[in-house]
């Protein structure tokens, strides 16, 4: 297996790369993934990225997946250091960074504390701190300090966080998920957000897209709304219907990724419903048609005319 001896912290990831071609890689995408989590949350994303000429990088926070915990105190500013740290020991200059949840969380530290080393910054189901939110998440930090465990978190978690689009073997997967985490870990990552403070969301000038699962109660839709008021850059919010908190593990059940991407890359997408179809879309397909037509100029993803004149097909809003 893999791994980064960073400090003292041992990080396992994979970097996924593109198919042999006469073309070097269009862009590198980091992967964060949030708690109770790992890098294996992105795997029905990668594959279809790979496919357009995509390197991707994905790895385990230290405390979750294979990374093992340190006991040392985390926080966002941490986090983000060994994000950035992933980056200089794979000799990658620049990414588009995208994080889950917790993630978001250090993709947005890493946008506004670090904006040279981010192309741009996607945030999926974004977690905004909150007084309430602390709260949720400290209390679920005693839960596995008291019990030494996660099987009642893995219990009601994959249930009450997944949307209505969630199959049982989505389900199944979020429940393997939290099951793999080392209890010290998991509640060191509950301190995380719990003592979170607000990004400096206003300092951020890379674009950012954020994508919100309608059915999401871990990340409302709201704490998205009010993220994307406070960006003063290129910006997109795309609601995902039918989906909770667990988007890519979601919506991979809806439909091959390969197919949603040959059906978009050739028409415009603002010719099609304006309404998601279940059947037909997929949520990495979003994803491929933001990268997949050359670049023009920098090394910046200039998704928001991309997606003007393609996201017909997702509940695409402006607030």
């Amino acid at each position: 297996m893999p791994y980064l001896t960073l400090g003292s912290k041992r990080i396992h990831y994979t970097s996924f790369t593109p198919p042999p071609s006469d073309t070097p890689p269009k862009h590198t995408f980091l992967f964060h993934h949030g708690l109770g989590s790992s890098q294996n949350f992105f795997a029905p994303v990668i594959p279809a990225l790979l496919a357009h000429n995509i390197q991707c990088i994905a790895f385990d926070t230290s405390g979750a997946g294979r990374s093992p915990p340190t006991g040392a105190p985390q926080s966002v500013a941490t986090l983000a250091a060994d994000a950035l740290a992933v980056l200089d020991a794979l000799a990658v200059p620049q990414a588009v960074v995208v994080g889950h949840s917790m993630g978001g969380l250090v993709a947005a530290e890493l946008a506004a504390r670090h904006g040279a080393r981010v192309a741009a910054t996607v945030w999926v189901g974004p977690v905004r701190p909150a007084a309430a939110a602390a709260a949720v998440f400290d209390a679920r930090r005693a839960l596995v300090r008291r019990d030494g465990g996660l099987d009642e978190l893995a219990n009601s978690i994959p249930s009450a966080a997944t949307g209505s689009a969630a199959g049982p073997l989505a389900r199944a997967f979020v429940r393997e998920l939290i099951l793999a985490q080392d209890p010290v870990g998991y509640a060191a990552h509950c301190e995380v957000i719990r003592d979170a403070q607000l990004p400096a969301y206003a300092e951020i000038r890379c674009p950012v897209l954020i994508l919100a699962g309608e059915e999401d109660r871990s990340a409302p839709l709201e704490g998205c709304k009010a993220m994307f008021e406070e960006l003063q850059t290129e910006k997109e919010l795309v609601v995902l219907p039918g989906v909770g908190h667990w988007h890519c593990i979601e919506v991979s059940r809806l439909g091959r990724s390969d197919r949603c991407f040959a059906e978009t890359r050739g028409r415009r997408m603002s010719k099609w419903p304006s309404r998601l179809s279940s059947s037909t879309i997929e949520y990495n397909s979003l994803l491929c048609t933001w990268v997949a037509n050359p670049l023009q100029g920098s090394q910046q993803v200039e998704f928001h005319a991309l997606l003007r004149s393609r996201s017909g097909n997702y509940s695409r809003q402006h607030f």
